[in-house]
């Protein structure tokens, strides 16, 4: 599921660098313009369904979490 939203994303938007990251224990996607975090998604699965997708863009939650993520 999260390489069908990365590629998903490479499509509609071009520009955007997305990479998989963990987030709290589980897999999430960063969203890049060069240096710059955009947000963050997190998704839960329950029986192969993304049950709640939280998403990260404040900009003072994301400059704490940019810190955090080792940029690729």
């Amino acid at each position: 599921m999260v390489r069908f939203l990365v590629g998903g994303s490479r499509r509609f938007a071009a520009g955007l660098d997305v990479t998989v990251v963990e987030g709290n224990g589980a897999s999430a996607l960063a969203g890049w313009a060069g240096d710059t975090l955009l947000g963050v998604a997190a998704f839960e699965l329950a029986d192969g369904v993304i049950a709640p997708m939280r998403c990260v863009v404040n900009p003072d939650k994301l400059d704490f979490v940019r810190r955090q993520l080792a940029r690729p």
